[in-house]
């Protein structure tokens, strides 16, 4: 998903750039099924500035751009190209000058894996409490989550209070920064590490004195990739855990 949401990203953003000096600029993205059925056709058209015919066939190679040097790498669309290309899909261009482009990226479609029978079903999803003040970094942790299969709250900071988590039976995941993550919310929330089924990843400085009895881990950066990867790596290990998960009653 994140793969996809850069190929869109890179494409819009050029869509962008060629509408700045238009007063009508238009960017539309749009997606639709094949003709066939069999696969998807995700569409960025935008009504800029075009690009000549030899461009167009030279757009998608690493390092070639029309912008000036400093603006553009040239490996925007080099890297959707690559995306598009490892998914099994293919793009198509359309581009004329003073007429606009138009990005098709057509993707196989998978088929939808079969649900398992109650008595196959696996252990119980992982909750992830996302609570990063900066809300661009709160949804991209939700993303990462949910394509990970875990139930996701994006709980802004000041909500985490109102969080009851008494009686949740599952794993918890708590994401946050290390400065919401103070003592008093970790024992509210039941973060006491005695059996690694809530745990919380603080994002930043440790302090001097450890809390939560072993159940938090401090994480220096918050940057995109370590998000991602400490949370896949958190969710497997608590996915994996032996024994059921202990929860106290409802106050």
């Amino acid at each position: 998903r994140h793969r996809l949401t850069q190929a869109v990203f890179n494409l819009v953003q050029n869509a962008s750039d060629a509408v700045r000096d238009q007063g009508n600029g238009r960017v539309c993205v749009a997606a639709s099924r094949t003709a066939d059925g069999a696969g998807l056709c995700l569409v960025v058209e935008d009504n800029g500035a075009g690009m000549t015919p030899e461009v167009r066939a030279r757009c998608l190679e690493p390092f070639f751009t029309s912008k000036t040097r400093g603006i553009s790498t040239g490996l925007g669309l080099s890297l959707v190209h690559g995306i598009v290309h490892q998914a099994g899909g293919n793009i198509h261009i359309e581009s004329a000058v003073s007429r606009g482009t138009t990005f098709c990226l057509t993707f196989p479609i998978g088929e939808q894996p079969p649900c398992p029978d109650d008595s196959e079903s696996g252990p119980a999803p992982v909750r992830i409490v996302s609570s990063f003040e900066d809300a661009r970094l709160r949804a991209f942790a939700g993303t990462i989550g949910r394509s990970l299969g875990c139930d996701v709250d994006e709980t802004p900071v000041d909500r985490i209070d109102e969080l009851r988590l008494d009686a949740e039976s599952r794993p918890v995941l708590w994401l946050a920064d290390a400065s919401v993550v103070t003592q008093e919310r970790l024992d509210r929330m039941r973060f006491d590490g005695i059996d690694g089924a809530r745990r919380a990843l603080a994002f930043g400085e440790m302090p001097q004195e450890p809390l939560g009895e072993g159940a938090v881990e401090y994480v220096a950066q918050a940057t995109p990739s370590v998000i991602r990867r400490v949370i896949r790596q958190s969710v497997l290990s608590m996915s994996h855990q032996a024994g059921p998960v202990r929860a106290s009653p409802t106050s």
